[in-house]
């Protein structure tokens, strides 16, 4: 897990020198832009997303001394997000939604009595959805440059499944198999900077800060879903053929 942390930092770096050289290549002709009333934004985003005590508490039914916990760190994502102007340029104001999608299996081992050594692996496999809505601003410094800020309230969907290997000795004496899914209420806020590539399209860096709690059946306690999320993103601007609100 530490060396795939550490290849995803090296590769955020290069994608970040990479994205600070794009205005080079930009087309000079920006009669149109992101701000434009007439234009609908929709963003793609791909990254990661760091949690803060993450942890997935399991505790067998059959052997109650047994307790295993999952730590996840770092998560990939992928996600979209589309906003609709409602005020004009020079700074955009408007509503955004959209849906971000991170999953991460991760294995542990913990052993406990019966009496007796009993030993016990767990593969836990988490899947996160989050929906949000909420107002957006867009400003442009500049033609090259697009800054942009967003809040509002998330619904947080979430699966589970662990599967649980028991040993006795050296035989193994149980293979169970528990699925729980849940959701719950929480917020997010995202900032973030993009540079012009065409005259409707960007593509920069973003950050979003997030909170929720989900309650599975298939292990103990509540779960905390907190942290933020580093993403690259390209965001292209949709022409309306009517004049919006």
């Amino acid at each position: 897990m530490k060396s795939l942390c550490k290849k995803q930092i090296i590769l955020w770096l290069l994608l970040v020198i990479f994205i600070a050289g794009t205005p080079l290549f930009a087309d000079d002709d920006t009669s149109q832009n992101a701000n434009d009333d007439s234009y609908s934004l929709v963003q793609v985003m791909l990254g990661a997303a760091r949690y803060a005590n993450l942890n997935l508490n399991y505790q067998s039914t059959e052997y109650p001394t047994v307790e295993a916990t999952s730590t996840f760190t770092w998560m990939p994502l992928i996600g979209v997000e589309g906003g609709i102007p409602i005020l004009k340029k020079p700074v955009s104001l408007g509503i955004e939604g959209g849906a971000l999608f991170s999953w991460m299996t991760d294995s542990v081992r913990a052993a406990g009595t019966v009496p007796g050594q009993v030993t016990v692996h767990v593969d836990n496999q988490l899947y996160l959805l989050d929906l949000s809505i909420g107002p957006y601003v867009s400003a442009e410094m500049g033609k090259r440059i697009r800054l942009y800020g967003g809040l509002g309230p998330i619904l947080m969907f979430g699966q589970n499944n662990n599967q649980s290997n028991y040993y006795v000795s050296t035989s193994q004496t149980d293979y169970q198999t528990n699925t729980s899914s849940a959701f719950g209420p929480g917020i997010y806020g995202r900032a973030g900077i993009e540079f012009r590539l065409k005259n409707s399209s960007w593509m920069g860096i973003g950050a979003r800060a997030f909170g929720s709690k989900l309650n599975f059946s298939n292990v103990s306690g509540t779960t905390n879903i907190n942290g933020f999320q580093l993403m690259l993103t390209y965001t292209v601007g949709v022409k309306s053929d009517d004049d919006g609100f």
